[in-house]
């Protein structure tokens, strides 16, 4: 009976993710018809908003399926391995209680994601404080499987030159907490936007050389009261010849249908807009270095 009850709560559980990323993707085509819909209304800035959002919540979805894949293969061995071991006299409470500890572990990890992808989507209609590292943990955590599957390390860097990846990030009691006033959600959408780029980057020389170490690194300190925020990473560069374009609507280097040319516009414009700061960035190859200036 315990075998069967078991069996059944961890298949209950795989459906319902299965069913909350059905949802997604039903959310991600309305998003889309609603866009092409509202699109005869829409002034330009309106449309690249949209866009960019759209954008977005495709990529964040990829991430989402791969921080998911390790944990819903380990779940599916575990239910197959359960009737094996009642086939083999080996279930009983003690087996039971191991499995279901390794299986809520695992439940829990997932239901995080979830919690995290549905703060970084909730419309906000006032401006809050923001602590700037809780929002980055979350982001690095829905980001970290992703990078990881493509042999990309993501480190944040303290003041002393110490890094640490996101899991060792979490648990430091020591950890600063640096506030800013500002839109949570749009928070959120540039620092994604400049991971995503960065892995874009690194992506390219991996093309050339797969096995290439990529490596991206984000620190935050505050200088002269203001809040001040670096991502570097060790991607292809960006090339002289194109400095003063890269902040223009529709500008990309990246090859047709793989991006809208608004992910660095829409950054700027959110930063400069809604937060009272100003991004600039330094590059060469294989170092690139983004910085986020805010109030």
């Amino acid at each position: 009976t315990g075998c069967v009850e078991t069996r059944m709560m961890m298949s209950t559980l795989l459906i319902a993710f299965a069913t909350f990323v059905l949802g997604v993707g039903v959310t991600y085509i309305a998003m889309r018809k609603q866009y092409e819909k509202c699109k005869p209304q829409m002034n330009e800035a309106e449309l690249n908003a949209r866009e960019q959002k759209i954008d977005d919540f495709a990529n964040l979805m990829q991430s989402v399926s791969h921080h998911w894949r390790q944990p819903l293969n380990a779940l599916s061995l575990m239910i197959q391995d359960l009737q094996d071991a009642y086939e083999y006299k080996e279930l009983d409470s003690e087996y039971l209680d191991n499995m279901s500890g390794k299986s809520m572990a695992l439940i829990q990890e997932m239901s995080v994601t979830i919690d995290q992808f549905k703060n970084f989507y909730k419309e906000g209609n006032a401006q809050e404080q923001i602590v700037v590292e809780t929002v980055l943990i979350d982001i690095m955590t829905l980001l970290s499987k992703d990078l990881e599957r493509s042999n990309i390390e993501m480190v944040y860097r303290f003041m002393n030159n110490e890094c640490y990846p996101v899991d060792v990030l979490k648990t430091l009691e020591a950890l600063p907490k640096h506030r800013i006033f500002g839109y949570t959600n749009e928070f959120s959408q540039l620092l994604l936007g400049l991971f995503q780029n960065a892995r874009d980057a690194i992506v390219k020389v991996q093309k050339e050389d797969p096995s290439y170490q990529g490596r991206i690194e984000i620190s935050i300190k505050e200088v002269n009261k203001r809040i001040q925020i670096e991502l570097f990473d060790n991607g292809v560069g960006i090339d002289s010849s194109i400095k003063n374009k890269i902040f223009q609507p529709y500008f990309t280097t990246k090859d047709v249908g793989e991006g809208s040319g608004l992910g660095l516009y829409m950054i700027k414009l959110m930063i400069a807009h809604n937060m009272s700061g100003e991004i600039s960035y330094t590059s060469k190859k294989h170092a690139t270095k983004f910085k986020i200036v805010l109030l």
